[in-house]
């Protein structure tokens, strides 16, 4: 065998070779998280549910992957979200995402490391 399976779930399971860790740059990773609709609920209650720690704050989002956890800052009054990951294609994710939900002008996908 030349390569190992990362998870994702059967659609989107896909060969990576072996000297290739599972990267978070590989969207299927963070599929996986986002279909864990008990994690994400969790997040968005604890969020949304102290509004008064996130209305008019600027909150760093390290490691934002696809900016879910941005989003959420943002709908619980951020002023501003910088969505900050190592990886270009979650930053360029993260950006789309933002701009999708209308709110690009909050959400500051940054590439860099913390």
């Amino acid at each position: 065998n030349d390569g190992h399976v990362c998870p994702g779930g059967a659609a989107s399971l896909r060969l990576m070779p072996v000297d290739s860790p599972c990267r978070y740059d590989w969207l299927g990773i963070h599929e996986e998280m986002l279909r864990d609709t008990v994690r994400v609920q969790a997040y968005r209650d604890a969020i949304l549910g102290n509004r008064d720690l996130f209305k008019g704050r600027v909150v760093l989002d390290v490691g934002c992957g696809t900016g879910i956890l941005s989003l959420l800052a943002a709908q619980a009054g951020a002023a501003v979200v910088y969505a900050l990951d190592a990886e270009p294609e979650c930053t360029a994710w993260a950006s789309q995402v933002a701009k999708a939900n209308g709110l690009a002008a909050v959400v500051m996908p940054v590439h860099g490391r913390a």
